[in-house]
């Protein structure tokens, strides 16, 4: 899945450099300024997008999941970390053990 985010962001990065490319060169002559400052600003945030994507890929690369599973955490991490129990969410953990659900069954944590 992060070479899918990888090869994402390197279309979307050459599309924003193609397209800044072709503005700056093709489009000076029939925008006016404030078509070439809105022109500009897309392109902008085409690279600010494509620097998102990258930065997602790169982290699922490099964050591991328990079982060395590569990913970012998913509905396996979050359940073991946000308890499902309304008395836990009442404040009342202390004194009632949290529920973890996982592959659709329930089990108590001690």
């Amino acid at each position: 899945m992060a070479k899918l985010w990888l090869v994402s962001a390197a279309i979307f990065g050459f599309l924003s450099v193609a397209l800044g490319a072709f503005g700056a060169h093709s489009l000076k002559n029939i925008l006016d300024e404030y078509g070439k400052a809105i022109y500009e600003k897309a392109v902008i945030y085409q690279m600010f997008h494509a620097m998102a994507l990258f930065a997602v890929g790169l982290l699922q690369h490099l964050v591991k999941l328990p079982g060395n599973r590569p990913g970012l955490p998913g509905k396996e991490t979050l359940f073991h970390i946000v308890p499902l129990d309304p008395a836990y969410k009442a404040g009342l953990a202390g004194h009632v053990p949290a529920k973890s659900v996982i592959n659709d069954k329930a089990q108590i944590l001690e």
